[in-house]
């Protein structure tokens, strides 16, 4: 081996990341590793032995920063925004949301899960405040296609194809809407789980060989 040039020093925001990882690891001695995963995409902490846990539970995307977390993050600044008195029909709330989900997505790897949770999250925004009706399944075809003109090479990215097909089995196991009825309610929580269970079963088995049975039921408590 030999050395062609020295290391090129941190960028801006390196730093800033490997300052929040040693914030979080002054913080939380215990779970430092699992908390640095889901708020800056940092996944080194985690052994290997926290990674066949998470695997043997199908948890193992909770701890990947993907779509869920960017809606939370879009979520908690457009509660904010409600609670004093402006919805997400505000041009300014809807801006405001995305940048703070944006801002987060960048400081935790900016990976392609990332790229089409804010793409469907900026697309959906637009149209609430253009007044506009649409669907789940037209904001994933849009969102992918975005994806894919500024990085084509993402449709070789598995988590690309997980991501996209994810998304997918939740629009198309969410019931409607049945507020009157216990049984509508179950639907709500059940359908969906199980519908990602099934759609992405050949999936997982064709990239990894085997898939945890349990996992719905887990993710049905831990989401």
């Amino acid at each position: 081996a030999v050395r062609l040039a020295p290391a090129p020093a941190a960028d801006a925001l390196t730093r800033l990341r490997r300052a929040f990882a040693a914030r979080i690891d002054a913080a939380a001695p215990v779970g430092a590793g699992l908390l640095r995963a889901l708020l800056l995409g940092d996944r080194a902490g985690v052994d290997g032995a926290g990674w066949v846990r998470l695997a043997e539970t199908g948890t193992t995307h909770l701890f990947v920063v993907s779509g869920l977390h960017v809606a939370l993050v879009a979520g908690v600044v457009l509660l904010l925004a409600r609670l004093v008195g402006r919805g997400v029909e505000d041009g300014r709330v809807a801006t405001l949301a995305f940048l703070v989900a944006s801002a987060f997505g960048v400081l935790a790897g900016f990976g392609v899960p990332v790229r089409r949770a804010l793409a469907m999250l900026g697309l959906l925004l637009l149209a609430r405040v253009r007044l506009r009706a649409t669907s789940a399944g037209a904001l994933l075809l849009r969102a992918a296609v975005l994806i894919l003109l500024f990085d084509p090479l993402a449709v070789l990215d598995a988590g690309f194809w997980m991501s996209c097909l994810a998304v997918a089995a939740l629009v198309s196991g969410a019931p409607a809407r049945d507020a009157g009825r216990a049984f509508g309610r179950l639907r709500r929580w059940f359908a969906p789980q199980l519908a990602v269970g099934l759609l992405l079963l050949v999936p997982l088995l064709a990239a990894f060989g085997w898939v945890p049975l349990l996992a719905p039921l887990v993710n049905l408590l831990l989401v």
